[in-house]
């Protein structure tokens, strides 16, 4: 114990101190976490794509067996065989019920999920004046763009109404640049077209989609993509001296060799 006491007044030696901490995560909707894990758009639109051809299935089921109820509660009274019937009926109706796959109309309702899903998280405001029938703040980035509501989902204004232009190309929907989704539809787009340039990106995105200030997040996409920075690098730059330098090349033993390097007259 003097031992323990004189260590603990001696100024040469350190004292430890004990430290808590406490780790808190963030606490994240399902579907942003799901944006978040998929790193592609179109496996993100399949797998909300399911997701909602399974709402769909469970929804029927439940109208199915509503139904069913209701039917075999007014021919039997026992509880037991109403269980019974029921069980089996339902048995029966999930066994003729066809699996489909994905089709064209799943993954457009899945893309305007996300849009409407991004939308709800970026311009809420914007949305909310909308939907009461009043206009956006001037204050807002979209006062320009005289944003509309279509289908639940933002869309730009403007006089094209009549064009002959496809109805998405008129009325492309808003999506914010700082969203997840935006990221993932330029490099969808920017795969699709062969890594192409700022300018034909733009062009490709804005005939569905309108992301306002898209020049600074498509220049940013394209500074992080290494295949374009591989394409288009210098050949003098640092980074492509690794892949010019040649070593000199090996000895090849399987070449004939001379039998003698010098010739004379024979002693």
């Amino acid at each position: 114990m003097q031992r323990k006491e004189s260590l603990q007044n001696d100024p040469e030696v350190k004292n430890t101190a004990t430290v808590n901490t406490i780790q808190v995560e963030e606490d994240k909707e399902p579907m942003n976490k799901l944006i978040d894990y998929y790193s592609e758009w179109h496996k993100l639109k399949r797998a909300v794509a399911w997701i909602l051809k399974l709402k769909r299935t469970l929804q029927q089921l439940k109208d199915e067996r509503k139904e069913l109820s209701r039917t075999i509660i007014q021919a039997e009274k026992d509880p037991e065989k109403q269980r019974s019937k029921l069980e089996h009926h339902m048995k029966k109706y999930k066994s003729t019920r066809e699996k489909k796959p994905l089709t064209l109309d799943d993954l457009v309702a899945a893309e305007s999920e996300i849009i409407k899903f991004s939308q709800r998280q970026q311009f809420n405001e914007e949305l909310q004046a909308l939907q009461k029938g009043k206009q956006v703040s001037r204050n807002s980035q979209l006062f320009r763009l005289d944003p509309i509501l279509q289908d639940s989902i933002l869309r730009v204004g403007g006089r094209l109404n009549k064009s002959a232009m496809p109805e998405t190309a008129k009325r492309p929907a808003i999506i914010s640049k700082h969203s997840r989704v935006a990221t993932l539809i330029l490099s969808d787009i920017h795969q699709r077209t062969g890594h192409a340039g700022r300018s034909y990106v733009l062009a490709q995105l804005r005939r569905k989609y309108w992301i306002p200030q898209a020049n600074s997040a498509i220049r940013k996409l394209l500074n992080k993509c290494v295949v374009c920075r591989r394409i288009t690098g210098k050949v003098g730059s640092r980074r492509w001296r690794t892949y010019l330098k040649i070593a000199s090349c090996p000895i090849n033993p399987h070449l004939p060799t001379p039998a003698s390097t010098s010739s004379g007259p024979l002693m």
